[in-house]
């Protein structure tokens, strides 16, 4: 993971990159610490998106940071419509417990605090996420 061209097309992806997951780790805070609410359906969102680094990794995907944007972005599109949808009763369940889901929603959204300062720590640590 280490050894990608340093040229400019890497560093372009590498910077967008870094937006677009600064823009996924404040749509996962508003969900977690400002809405009384969970998208039911994120961990789909969260299981798919593991599954789908882990394949860009085994298949050897150059650098993988292509991939990573084009991943990224789409998180992004779809947390923002999850975002705005949230206060729709068709679309939430209540927080009335801590569940297994939520333990894994805040830790994944730790993860993402945590690593989105140094990319190839971020990747490795989404491969490593279950």
């Amino acid at each position: 993971m280490k050894n990608y061209p340093a040229d400019k097309i890497t560093e372009k992806l590498i910077e967008l990159t870094r937006n677009n997951i600064l823009i996924w780790e404040r749509i996962t805070h508003d969900v977690l610490h400002e809405n009384k609410y969970r998208v039911t359906f994120f961990r789909e969102l969260f299981e798919g998106y593991a599954m789908d680094f882990k394949m860009s990794y085994y298949a050897g995907f150059e650098s993988g940071f292509l991939y990573l944007f084009l991943i990224t972005n789409k998180m992004n599109e779809d947390f923002f419509t999850l975002a705005v949808q949230s206060n729709s009763k068709a679309f939430v369940t209540p927080l009335n417990k801590e569940t297994e889901f939520q333990k894994e929603l805040i830790r994944l959204h730790e993860i993402i605090t945590k690593k989105s300062e140094n990319i190839e720590e971020f990747i490795s640590s989404i491969l490593n996420f279950e």
